[in-house]
């Protein structure tokens, strides 16, 4: 064996290990949407004539380091100073959209700024392509019933929100919206 092909053998062997060993990405626990405190939540429509707001915070919390040291690039619903931080910018949206309406806003597990501060879109696309996809897709659902059709929004809330971390998420998503997610949302924008 010549030494070329030696060196490129040795070479491929040491970055096949290297991948091998590079750490896992830590991800936080699920938040429980069947419980209230996961949520902000305002019911401002006594007659039922309003509509059903439901509101995403933006993404903004920046990596953070756990106890043992690791770094982690998503919010963490169950931390405190992130669900203060979530809190402040949802309590001012409330203000704003429930009046007249029923608001929901979860406290979610959102990808950090830092990934967008990279500018590297392999690290973009990895931490929001398939949420961008489902959200895509869902949202064509609500547009098919009109976007403040209470009960398409109901059904969205109740097969999918309320009930993560029961079920798979492709069977939640299957409830609500009929099949599987496509595609077809995404290629069109």
């Amino acid at each position: 064996m010549n030494n070329t092909l030696k060196a490129f053998l040795i070479l491929f062997l040491g970055l096949a290990l290297l991948s091998a060993c590079k750490e896992k990405e830590i991800v936080p626990a699920a938040p429980d949407y069947s419980d209230d405190t996961m949520w902000i939540k305002q019911d401002a429509d006594p007659d039922g004539t309003g509509a059903d707001v439901f509101y995403v915070v933006s993404t903004w919390e920046e990596d953070w380091t756990d106890a043992e040291g690791r770094t982690i690039h998503y919010a963490d619903v169950w931390n405190p100073a992130h669900r203060g931080h979530m809190a402040i910018e949802m309590n001012k949206v409330c203000a704003y959209m429930a009046p007249g309406n029923r608001f929901y806003a979860p406290y979610y597990r959102h990808a950090t700024i830092n990934a967008f501060l990279t500018k590297d879109d392999e690290i973009i696309d990895k931490r929001t392509r398939l949420p961008m996809h489902d959200v895509c897709d869902a949202f064509d659902q609500f547009k098919q019933h009109g976007i403040f059709d209470r009960d398409t929004a109901r059904s969205w809330v109740n097969n999918v929100l309320s009930r993560g971390g029961t079920e798979p998420p492709m069977e939640l998503y299957k409830r609500f919206r009929g099949s599987e997610p496509s595609i077809d949302a995404m290629m069109r924008r």
